[in-house]
């Protein structure tokens, strides 16, 4: 099996860093962390949405067109938003074109821009175009305005979340969610060697890098030789390990005034050795499995199948996890290097109307549909692939992923996500 050299590594991590050359965001405050739950009350189930009627189509009404890349459970909400919203606007017949898949969809709304067909609104992904590559090509429209006419409550959305899709003193986008990353971990391995569960408090100082890595050693067990139990399981995908990167008080890239991203910031120390930390868990410590362990069945199903203690995924994962109706799990904050604080990489992508909409007024109709309080509720009811934490404050740790008390971390680390370093960098509570 071939190991990955740190010179292979960096190479193409800085493929993907500079792909968009993005801008990066002010520091912002961290969201403060949760109060404990209470075990008295249990919130009352969110129900899934029912289907609008189709409302006939008046022959002179405004045709609108949201173009989405989710599939899934979520198509339907979406499918779903349309007939309401149209139901609700008799002069306006509007409908949800659902292309799955991030770039395929948005290289489909480019080509029908270009092509002069465009769409009216679609899904901003800004690790594919970042807010300011978007309004230099004129793929997005300003909503300022109509924020200001409308009296729009910006307000009642995370501020983190607002500030990714503002460029240069403009707003261009409304935010569907805001994810962070989480440490999943299986209660019942850890109970069963009685080792202490990690902390729920995401301002919790003491459960750093050494700490993960004396859990995980306690947690990893062996017969005859051969690891038959895995402290961590070591998630290779790039926000994971952006996480470690930032907490470690590194960055993945160096910015401009503007907050442009300039060169691939990967070779400071910070940064290498957390990225070697991450290297050791597995070929080191031996606390982790090599990557061909996972690669027939996946990371969630490996550890589905209860021989891996702790893995670090993202809160729309929680719907997998819920699977394994068997295994007693929960979620806890990311450790913390000597960053001293903690910084996660994460994505948040937005709902925009295309700079060449044909009717941006209808859209903004549409668009305050589709981001409304009911919207977002009957998307989280779903709890579909894709449901993140949505951008909204007051839905913030709805649907967590189990009804036990100490499930805090999808809502209480909101405030320290990053975005991708491509598009933007957002080092939200990081300094």
């Amino acid at each position: 099996m071939k190991i990955l050299s740190r010179r292979s590594f960096l190479a193409w991590a800085g493929t993907v860093a500079l792909v968009a050359c993005g801008p990066t965001a002010k520091p912002t405050e961290p969201a403060k962390a949760a109060e404990p739950a209470k075990p008295a009350e249990v919130a009352k189930p969110v129900e899934a949405p029912k289907p609008a009627a189709a409302a006939p189509v008046k022959a002179d009404a405004v045709k609108l067109s949201l173009y989405n890349g989710i599939g899934g459970a979520n198509q339907k909400v979406y499918e779903n938003y349309a007939k309401e919203f149209s139901a609700a606007n008799p002069g306006i017949a509007a409908e949800t074109v659902t292309v799955v898949g991030g770039q395929p969809m948005t290289d489909k709304v480019i080509t029908l821009i270009a092509g002069g067909t465009p769409p009216d609104l679609f899904i901003l992904y800004q690790e594919i175009v970042p807010v300011n590559a978007a309004v230099e090509r004129k793929l997005v429209h300003a909503i300022d305005d109509y924020i200001k006419v409308d009296k729009y409550d910006i307000e009642s959305f995370l501020p983190q979340a607002v500030e990714l899709n503002r460029w240069e003193g403009k707003l261009w986008a409304l935010p569907r969610d805001y994810g962070n990353q989480n440490v999943y971990y299986n209660i019942d391995l850890f109970e069963k060697a009685k080792v202490p569960l990690p902390p729920t408090d995401w301002e919790d100082k003491t459960w750093t890098f050494e700490k993960y890595l004396e859990t995980a050693r306690a947690l990893t067990l062996q017969e005859g030789g051969k690891t038959t139990q895995w402290g961590v399981l070591v998630n290779r995908a790039w926000r994971p390990w952006a996480t470690f990167v930032y907490s470690n008080g590194g960055v993945v890239v160096n910015r401009d005034g503007r907050g442009v991203a300039t060169d691939v910031a990967l070779t400071q120390p910070a940064a290498v050795e957390s990225l070697q930390f991450m290297q050791d868990l597995i070929y080191k410590h031996k606390v982790a499995p090599t990557p061909d362990a996972d690669a027939d069945m996946g990371m969630q199903n490996f550890f589905g199948t209860g021989k891996v203690a702790m893995v670090i995924d993202n809160p729309t994962s929680a719907s997998a996890y819920r699977r394994f109706d068997k295994m007693n799990w929960d979620v806890a904050p990311i450790p913390v290097g000597k960053g001293g604080k903690r910084g996660t990489g994460g994505g948040g992508i937005a709902w925009a109307i295309t700079g060449a909409s044909k009717n941006p007024d209808q859209a903004w109709k549409f668009l305050k549909h589709i981001t409304s309080e009911k919207a977002q509720l009957q998307e989280v009811a779903v709890g579909g692939h894709d449901t993140f934490p949505p951008g909204r404050r007051e839905f913030q740790g709805i649907r967590e992923p189990r009804t036990s008390q100490k499930c805090q971390g999808l809502r209480a680390g909101a405030g320290l996500r990053r975005a991708g370093p491509g598009p933007r960098q957002v080092a939200a509570g990081v300094p």
